[in-house]
């Protein structure tokens, strides 16, 4: 074969071969994102709140369930803007927040005023749906949660329970279980002097024994000792589908606890739990096994970090793309969208963790 005709083969080779490159590229299914939210203005802690919450399957069963009740308006506008948040498409949307805003402000529940705390965004946004799954005549607001629901999962998607035991160290006779409902689990970050803290650190010292001075005890004051001391313990109770975990991280307009906080995607709350067999996901409960690990094993859903100072910030969101076991995970920013692997997740400073109840998971997938 002649040089010329040498160099035109192999020319009409490299040729073919960058054709069919170009052609397997275009034809591979490109990712696909989940869509973003416009800051209407300091509402960052409002889409950082209804992005953590699209990732939970069982949390966009709860509100189809208002939805469906024809009684709410927020819930129906939030039921759609949930959705069209999980939708995937090959181009980045960006979707806006005011319809839920706007309806939720109407509900006189809350009100906009520039930045302002995801927390208590998140609080008065399911006390809303909540007021709304009630029955004619049933108590409302957050102390209303055991008032006749319409749809008793519901109520309980997010409601906990922690149970507080007191024993007198004197006489050993204990209080019995009080129970008090949460509907997210605020958590103190212990000092661990060099060492890292752990989510489970922040949990065994929730569920840690407190001596209380002063205590009365019924028995101890019938033998005229009128004060001792107990030991207090508070665990939980009662699990709900959704826990949301909330870190006490800003005290005061100033100071922020800038600690670190090590998660994993796997939670085990048997270790914090009073007794198994109390455990309960709707009012309708059955009894869990003793020995069972599906009950309390949650999966982490979403995270919700604040960057910035106690005086202000920015709020973002970690979640899941989708329920799948391999799903990936994305940073989502406003209307920034980007995939992150669960390792930069973990480097995150969480202020709100929404993690899942692994056979809620399976029953809403």
């Amino acid at each position: 074969m002649r040089p010329s005709e040498l160099i035109r083969t192999s020319g009409m080779a490299i040729a073919a071969l960058a054709a069919a490159y170009v052609f397997l590229e275009l034809d591979k299914p490109a990712k696909r994102k989940n869509a973003g939210l416009y800051n209407n203005g300091s509402t960052c802690y409002i889409n950082a709140v209804l992005q953590s919450l699209a990732a939970s399957p069982s949390f966009l069963l709860y509100v189809k369930s208002v939805a469906a009740l024809g009684t709410s308006e927020l819930a129906v506008l939030l039921l759609q803007l949930l959705q069209e948040l999980n939708s995937k498409s090959r181009n980045l949307r960006t979707l806006s927040a005011a319809g839920v805003i706007r309806s939720l402000e109407a509900k006189g529940e809350w009100r906009h005023q520039g930045q302002e705390d995801a927390h208590e965004f998140l609080l008065a946004l399911v006390n809303c749906l909540h007021d709304a799954s009630l029955k004619p005549g049933a108590k409302k607001g957050l102390g209303g949660l055991g008032a006749g629901p319409v749809h008793p999962e519901v109520s309980e998607i997010f409601n906990g329970a922690l149970g507080a035991t007191s024993i007198c160290t004197s006489c050993k006779k204990s209080s019995g279980l009080r129970l008090e409902s949460f509907l997210t689990l605020s958590l103190i970050m212990p000092t661990a002097g060099f060492r890292a803290i752990s989510l489970e650190d922040c949990l065994q010292h929730h569920s840690g024994v407190e001596l209380i001075e002063g205590y009365h005890c019924e028995k101890c004051e019938k033998e005229n000792i009128k004060e001792t001391t107990a030991a207090r313990r508070v665990m939980l109770s009662r699990l709900p589908s959704v826990l949301s975990i909330h870190f006490l991280r800003l005290s005061d307009l100033t100071y922020k606890n800038q600690a670190h906080v090590y998660f994993r995607e796997i939670l085990d709350l048997r270790p914090y739990c009073t007794d198994m067999a109390s455990l309960s996901g709707t009012s309708h409960s059955h009894k869990v096994d003793p020995g069972s690990l599906w009950d309390c094993t949650y999966r982490l859903c979403s995270v919700i970090e604040h960057i910035g100072s106690g005086a202000g910030g920015h709020f973002v969101t970690y979640r899941r793309e989708s329920d799948e076991v391999n799903s990936m995970w994305v940073l989502t920013s406003d209307s920034d969208i980007q995939f992150v692997d669960f390792k930069k997740v973990q480097t995150c400073q969480p202020y709100i963790m929404f993690y899942e109840k692994l056979s809620s998971s399976i029953k809403s997938s």
